[in-house]
């Protein structure tokens, strides 16, 4: 079983303001604070001063029932299980919400009460210990019973309605604390239902009444009880039965009758009820002050609650406030009981076990008693007394049993000081016993003593003379070594002094000996080291300097290949593009005569067209008049057909005079652009012999200079391999510098080949271009010239289908004329086919003409083109290998300058690597070189004074003699106990032991001497003696 103490748990609740309250405006007075489990209550007075009270958890005005049991019953529904009691009861002013709390009430009739919100803790209690025991599928019972509480009487809420026994109560003599009420019922539920119906019996058997302050206030105390047994099986298969049992305690509240208005009988049960609560502060404070005496017995409500209250039962109370001014005495009575209620502490035991042979042992005695009081009521042959008798002759038992205990206790206390006080008796005897015995031996002892202390006292008195005059002569002695260990001190300190001083000196000397010949050791490495680093450097430079002269040979030689190369190149080109420009000038002439005479061509076909055209069109005019005026009667339903002919007509004419103003047009538009597109690629070949000349120009100043810089760096490389040492870094600058212009002026001259190769090929393409635009123009002429013809053939055959269709109109309409008209009409006809024919004629000689003018023109483009075809090939052919061997010695020149790059970074870090190790010697030999630094510990010339005498005492004999003469004798001295005399001789040794640890510190030659000078005490110090001991021997620090 668990002995661990265990405070009890109090939570507090506050309900929320009524309606009333709301109305009247009233403030509240309480605040509560979940998050910091407090409750802080204002001042009547002053309302900024608030007085705070914490506990396990408090809940707001807007906590739900949810929320309380979840936080209460929680831990305390597995604890039941475990196998504890527990205890959990609601306490604090009527109309707070106690019963609420407790049991809830059903606000909704379709609901059951574990799903119900408004549900208490009771009937949700129950339902989860049913929903628990049924999960965990093992065998259980449970047994509750309802208790009431009602004027200082207990009654059943479980029996019948009508039944009104009062119950008694008995304490239970197997349980210390614990109590039996005679005739309570536990009845066995078996589902939440049958639990639901019996909680709703038993509430409303319950007493309760309406008062001012609570229309439905309870008038009683109630203890709803819930015992939980479970059978349980060893491994032995031994059956065990454990028991939990949980009380749920709802209080009647405390109340102020004038509040309430109670009168009569509802002020008797207000005042028991306040009795009852009374009495249950003063145990809850007489538990918190740990007082000797707890008044459990002063009121059943209190014994029902004994076991709860410092017992062994796991216990929670509910604390209920008011947040209303009018309520802040008894809210803050509330909680100050609930804060005092935290410091009590209960032990809290489990259940035992209990097997199935006990169990059955104890109902089977339980029967039998029942058995015998059955059949003694039966028979009536027991003794029956009046229920008052009865009862004070229970008091009367109770309080001579109480008072047998009592009794029995002081006994047994008055026993057990009876046998300590015995045994100190006898032990206090035998210590008297072998006290007498000692004092018998000691008084035999004493006798012996006084003996010989008679004989010890003639041989004193003999004796005390010797002892005056040894003491006399040690003091003698003793005044003559205070005296010789005064000057001998004396003389050791000067005698350390001086050795000390010497150790120093020597030691300073050995110091500057041992810097010098490191400082010597380390100058003779730094030279050897750095002239071999110089060497070095040396044959690396020379090496490197024969080596950067090939190489510059080599792009020398290279590049006066590569300017020869190019020069004749350009040359060749120069003559070619002469070439191609002269014949270019002869196809432009030959062309530019070719359009004249095309040009000529088409006007001539033009004007001879326009004029033919003219003539016909006056002779038709004229003939259309004499017809007019011939047939004027009859021309009035021909008249439209003449103008549909005159409309189509026009339009006719008008294409073929703007065809031809087109051909014209586009001749002279193609002669200028032939022209232009001549003048355009001799300039661009003018430009590119000139940009030729110019690059070559330049290469050549660009080889001159970089030979000059050559030179120059071969001859600053030989004046400078003399100053190694001093203008190393000034050479490194050099030898870049001179690497990025040569590498500037390479990549120069490359680009400017390159850029020469670039505008020959733009100059060859542009040649090209204008070639192929040549080509489309003279294509696009012809195909013009082709639409043109083909546009005006159209014309003419359309306008034949026009005339064919006029004629066959005019035929028809004139049927009915005369042979005249119609032999006129003949003549007109025939007149204009030849017409139409001599038009068709000249079309086709027009046609004939440009067509060999094209076929010429297309003639001439084909030499020209093949010409300049032939030129690019060459010139193509040429420049690609002109510039391929620019590109591969261009190429060579760049590997040969990375080559020599890279020797001359080589070079650069190998200098910078002998630099930095010259650096790292110079600055190890730095950090290595020692410098004598003082230690302040050199002594400083001084003197060093000493005695030169030493004291002497005179022989015993003389000093016997002196004192003998004198006639004076020294008082005797009584002798000192033992242990002073031991401490006395225990200094006097402890001094010589000193004098002599003095004596063997100093050194041999002074010891010597001090003993000399003892033997002889007139001799005279005159020096001091020479220090033998070795020299100590120090390091240098680094």
């Amino acid at each position: 079983m668990s002995r661990k103490n265990q405070h009890i748990q109090v939570f507090v609740r506050c309900r929320p303001q009524t309606a009333s309250e709301k109305k009247a405006g009233a403030v509240p007075v309480v605040e509560v604070k979940p998050e910091k489990k407090e409750v802080l209550v204002k001042d009547r007075l002053c309302t900024e001063r608030n007085k705070a009270f914490s506990f396990d958890n408090v809940f707001p005005g807007t906590a739900k029932q949810v929320e309380v049991y979840q936080a209460v019953m929680g831990p305390t529904i597995n604890e039941v299980l475990m196998g504890y009691n527990c205890t959990v009861f609601a306490y604090g002013q009527t109309g707070t919400g106690k019963t609420y709390t407790m049991e809830g009430e059903r606000s909704n009739m379709n609901l059951s009460w574990d799903q119900d919100p408004s549900a208490g803790i009771i009937p949700r209690t129950l339902h989860q210990l049913f929903e628990t025991l049924q999960g965990l599928d093992i065998e259980f019972t449970i047994r509750i019973s309802f208790l009431e509480l009602y004027n200082e009487e207990l009654f059943d809420l479980l029996s019948a309605h009508d039944d009104t026994t009062r119950l008694k109560i008995f304490e239970d003599s197997t349980k210390k604390g614990s109590v039996i009420i005679q005739g309570l019922e536990e009845i066995t539920v078996h589902s939440r239902d049958e639990v639901f119906f019996i909680l709703e019996k038993g509430a409303a058997k319950r007493q309760t009444a309406a008062t001012l302050m609570n229309a439905t206030s309870s008038r009683s105390h109630t203890v709803f009880s819930i015992t939980v047994h479970i059978r349980e099986n060893t491994d032995d298969g031994e059956e065990l039965l454990k028991t939990g049992k949980l009380n749920l305690v709802d209080l009647a509240g405390s109340e102020n009758i004038g509040r309430s208005g109670a009168v009569d009988r509802r002020a008797r049960e207000a005042g028991n009820i306040n009795q009852s609560l009374l009495t249950l502060g003063r145990v809850i404070t007489a538990l918190v002050d740990k007082a000797p005496h707890v008044p459990y017995r002063e009121s059943k409500l209190t014994r029902l609650l004994q076991d709860s209250l410092g017992g062994r039962t796991k216990t929670s109370i509910i604390a209920t406030i008011s947040p209303a001014m009018t309520h802040l005495d008894e809210t803050l009575s509330t909680l100050d009981y609930a804060h005092r209620a935290k410091h009590i502490t209960n032990r809290p035991e489990v259940n035992q076990r209990m097997t199935k042979r006990a169990l059955i042992k104890e109902y089977t005695e339980e029967i039998e008693r029942l058995r015998r009081d059955l059949v003694a009521s039966r028979e009536k042959n027991g003794v029956f007394v009046d229920e008052e008798n009865y009862r004070s002759m229970e008091t009367r038992l109770s309080t001579q049993s109480r008072e047998i205990v009592e009794k029995t206790e002081e006994i047994a206390a008055l026993t057990e000081k009876l046998q300590t006080l015995t045994d100190l008796f006898k032990s206090t005897k035998e210590e008297v016993e072998e006290k007498t015995k000692v004092l018998c031996e000691t008084s035999r002892d004493l006798l012996v003593t006084k003996d010989e202390l008679n004989n010890t006292k003639v041989a004193l008195q003999k004796t005390e003379v010797e002892r005056d005059e040894q003491h006399h002569l040690v003091k003698v002695h003793s005044q003559t070594e205070a005296a010789l260990s005064e000057t001998a001190s004396t003389l050791v300190n000067v005698a350390r002094t001086t050795t000390k001083d010497i150790d120093l000196l020597q030691h300073k000397l050995w110091r500057k000996s041992e810097i010098e010949s490191t400082n010597k050791s380390h100058m003779s490495t730094l030279g050897d080291r750095l002239g071999e680093s110089l060497d070095t450097m040396r044959q690396q430079i020379g090496v490197r300097v024969s080596t950067q002269k090939q190489v510059v040979h080599d792009i020398v030689g290279s590049l006066g290949a590569l300017q020869e190369n190019i020069r004749l190149q350009l040359g060749s080109i120069r003559a070619s593009m002469s070439e191609s420009c002269r014949r270019n000038e002869q196809a432009a002439k030959a062309q530019k005569d070719t359009c004249a005479a095309a040009r000529q061509q088409v006007a001539e076909a033009l004007s001879r067209t326009s004029s033919m055209q003219n003539d016909n069109l006056a002779q038709n005019m004229e003939a259309v008049q004499n017809i007019k005026t011939f047939i004027s009667a009859k021309a009035r339903d021909t008249q439209q057909s003449v103008q549909q002919l005159q409309d189509l007509y026009e339009p006719l004419m008008h294409q073929v005079a703007e065809a031809c103003g087109r051909i014209a047009e586009r001749v002279s538009r193609y002669g200028d652009e032939q022209a232009n597109l001549l003048d355009t690629m001799c300039h661009e070949l003018e430009e590119t012999r000139a940009a030729l000349v110019q690059e070559t120009n330049r290469c050549e100043q660009r080889a001159q200079l970089l030979k000059a810089a050559v030179k120059k760096a071969e001859e600053e490389s030989y004046s400078a391999m003399e100053e190694v040492s001093k203008q190393m870094n000034a050479i490194m600058r050099d030898r870049k510098k001179l690497t990025a212009m040569v590498t500037d002026e390479l990549g120069e001259i490359a680009n400017s080949s390159s850029e020469a190769a670039l505008r020959t090929q733009e100059v060859m393409t542009t040649a090209c271009r204008t070639q192929q635009a040549q080509a489309s123009t003279t294509a696009t002429f012809a195909s013009d010239c082709s639409s043109i013809c083909t546009d005006i053939k159209a014309a003419v055959d359309a306008h034949t289908a026009e005339l064919k269709q006029v004629q066959a109109v005019t035929a028809a309409a004139f049927t009915a004329i005369d042979e005249t008209t119609t032999a006129h009409l003949d003549d007109l006809t025939q007149a204009m086919a030849a017409q139409a024919q001599s038009a068709a004629d000249a079309n086709s000689g027009f046609l004939k003409d440009n067509e060999s003018c094209i076929s010429a023109l297309e003639t001439l483009l084909e030499e020209h083109n093949r010409e300049t075809e032939s030129a690019q090939s060459c010139h193509l052919t040429e420049m690609e290998r002109t510039t391929s061997d620019t590109m591969g010695r261009c190429q060579n020149v760049s590997e040969q300058m990375q080559a020599l790059t890279a020797q001359v970074h080589a070079t650069e870090q190998e200098a910078a690597c002998n630099v930095q190790s010259c650096k790292e010697l110079l600055g190890q030999f730095e950090k290595d070189i020692v410098v004598y630094e003082a230690t302040g510990y050199t002594p400083q010339r001084k003197d060093y004074p000493f005695p030169t005498e030493l004291p002497h005492t005179s022989p015993d004999e003389v000093i016997l003699q002196r004192l003998r003469t004198s006639g004076e004798r020294v008082s005797p001295v009584p002798f000192p106990p033992s242990d002073t005399l031991h401490s006395e001789d225990q200094g006097s040794y402890e001094g010589k032991m000193s004098a002599a640890s003095s004596m063997e510190s100093l050194p041999s030659s002074a010891e010597g001497s001090i003993k000399e000078n003892i033997t002889k005490p007139q001799s005279k110090l005159t020096s001091l003696p020479k220090k033998t001991s070795k020299r100590r021997v120090l390091k240098p620090s680094n």
